[in-house]
C-alpha cells in the first residue's frame, strides 16, 4: 500500500490574513486607548469609534471563522489492498472525506468509510485500486 501526502499551501494564507487583521485592527485599538487617556476626551465621539471597531472585528472574526486546517491528501492504491488507514491527526470524529479517481478526476462513492479512531479515517473499497490510481482528501468539520 502506497499513501504519498500531499501539502497545501493554506497556512501560508492563513498567514497572511492573520496578519492584515492584526495591522488593521491592533494599530486602531492603541490609538483608540491612547486618545481615552486624555483628559478633555470627547467620550460620545470614543464610543462612535468603538463601535466601528467593533463592526470591524466582527467581520474579520468571520473572516478568520472561515479558514479551515488544511486537508489531509493522499494518493492510494497498490493493485491488491482494499483496506487502507489514514492517519490526519485532527483529534476528531467531526471530518469529511471525498474519494476520487485520479485520472478521471470524478468521485468515487463505491467506498464503506469509517473513522476509527479520532485521528484515523478507514477506507474499505469492493475491489483493489491500482497502484496510486484513487485519491483522499480529508477535511475537519467546524463546528
Amino acid at each position: 500500500m502506497t499513501i504519498t501526502r500531499r501539502v497545501s499551501k493554506r497556512p501560508i494564507e492563513q498567514e497572511r490574513l492573520l496578519q492584515a487583521v492584526n495591522k488593521e485592527i491592533v494599530p486602531a485599538v492603541i490609538e483608540l486607548i491612547e486618545e481615552a487617556n486624555e483628559a478633555d476626551v470627547d467620550v460620545a465621539a470614543l464610543d462612535v469609534r468603538v463601535e466601528a471597531l467593533e463592526v470591524i472585528g466582527v467581520a474579520h472574526e468571520a473572516r478568520i471563522d472561515t479558514l479551515e486546517e488544511p486537508p489531509f491528501e493522499a494518493d492510494f492504491g497498490d493493485g491488491v489492498a482494499t483496506t487502507f488507514d489514514f492517519a490526519h491527526n485532527f483529534n476528531t470524529y467531526a471530518v469529511r472525506a471525498v474519494i476520487w479517481d485520479n485520472a478521471t478526476r470524478t468521485v468515487q462513492a463505491l467506498a464503506t468509510e469509517s473513522m476509527l479512531t479520532l485521528n484515523t479515517y478507514r477506507v474499505v473499497l469492493g475491489a483493489p485500486p491500482a497502484a496510486s490510481a484513487l485519491h483522499v482528501a480529508i477535511g475537519r468539520l467546524r463546528g
